[in-house]
């Protein structure tokens, strides 16, 4: 790397100067332009194309992140540094061959091509909860990928599992997968209550029942009717799809738990939410299908009344925060549905103001989706 004044001129002084001393002028859009130029830079001389620090951090721009780059290493090693930067990237494509072969020793069986690919992509999460189970780092198991839900004392947030990992849990619990499938867990809750399977035959994916011995699984995405044996990614892609959609989101998962943030499973657009607004009180349901806690105990159809709503007594005012609880049900059938209504008072039941109506619950669906995350 040839560190000239006009490049150091550009990247040490304000945006402004800069833009000006590149041949641009006040105003317009020469910087977006400028800030293409510094990518060529960026990508020349540090393998780069995207506006990332050394450590892999995010960066404002283009130029901040050449900046970041050269006064980590300084003036010294930029002969040699794109060289090692090279070196590192076709060490780690080497570390993904050895990691494959330890996964093809241990289990019997290569990775389905769609699989591998997104292996090859990204070898899963790596977790400071992995290395260290101090205080400090248990926020780390709350950044799953394919995240999570917390209810009563159940806490969910599912990652992916580097390969490493992934085959060596899977010979963990070799006894308590399916029989008579070669399959490999690649995404698990931190304490694997939650798992996530392939099966490397057919590339189907799969996830876990109740916990009870032997465990049982089903299908988390539709069978695939292509041979090509992508299952798994046609159901990462749904995910990803949702993600971009807006559907899930992030959010405390547990309230009790400050360090708790999470992509949150419960999803925020229909079919999975609805709502219905009466006498200006909304009520919202929003579901997730928890396949982990299922259990083969049947609910008949009929009604039920009580008072209070878990024990309590909300009240609710304009502009105020809203009331949310949570509640769980079993069913046998895979297809079950709820509705309902709420009593409401004006003022409070100890000293009303105007009389009683009842707010509908929507109708919602209870049913086993087609993805399951």
């Amino acid at each position: 790397m040839i560190v000239t004044p006009r490049i150091l001129s550009f990247l040490y002084t304000d945006q402004r100067e800069s833009i000006e001393r590149a041949g641009g002028g006040a105003g317009g859009n020469e910087g977006g332009g400028v800030e293409l130029w510094v990518n060529d830079f960026l990508a020349r001389d540090f393998l780069s194309v995207q506006p990332l620090g050394p450590q892999q951090e995010t960066t404002s721009s283009y130029r901040a992140a050449y900046i970041a780059w050269a006064a980590h290493f300084g003036p010294q090693y930029s002969p040699f540094l794109r060289r090692a930067i090279k070196a590192w990237s076709q060490s780690r494509l080497g570390q993904q061959m050895m990691n494959w072969q330890r996964q093809k020793a241990l289990l019997g069986m290569p990775l389905p091509l769609p699989l591998a690919t997104i292996y090859r992509l990204q070898n899963g999460q790596s977790l400071e909860y992995d290395s260290s189970h101090s205080e400090e780092s248990q926020g780390s198991i709350f950044h799953g990928l394919f995240g999570g839900y917390a209810f009563y004392d159940h806490i969910v947030c599912v990652r992916m599992l580097p390969l490493s990992l992934a085959a060596i849990w899977t010979t963990k619990f070799k006894l308590r997968l399916p029989a008579g499938r070669t399959s490999m867990i690649i995404a698990a809750n931190f304490n694997f209550s939650k798992m996530f399977i392939v099966d490397l035959a057919s590339g189907e994916i799969l996830v876990n029942k109740a916990p009870q011995l032997p465990l049982q699984f089903v299908s988390a995405a539709p069978a695939d009717s292509t041979g090509l044996q992508d299952s798994g990614l046609r159901w990462f892609e749904e995910y990803g799809r949702r993600l971009e959609a807006s559907v899930y989101e992030t959010s405390l998962l547990d309230d009790e738990l400050p360090f708790s943030t999470g992509i949150c499973l419960f999803p925020l657009q229909p079919p999975h939410l609805v709502k219905e607004v009466t006498r200006g009180v909304q009520v919202r349901v929003t579901l997730v299908y928890v396949p982990e806690r299922s259990q083969s105990k049947h609910l008949s159809p009929g009604s039920e009344t009580g008072e209070a709503v878990i024990g309590k007594y909300p009240l609710l005012v304009p502009g105020g925060p809203e009331f949310v609880y949570q509640s769980c049900t079993y069913q046998r059938a895979d297809l079950g549905s709820m509705e309902g209504d709420f009593r409401f008072v004006e003022g409070c039941i100890a000293r009303p103001t105007g009389g009683e109506w009842d707010v509908v619950c929507p109708r919602f669906r209870l049913d086993i989706p087609a993805h399951i995350f």
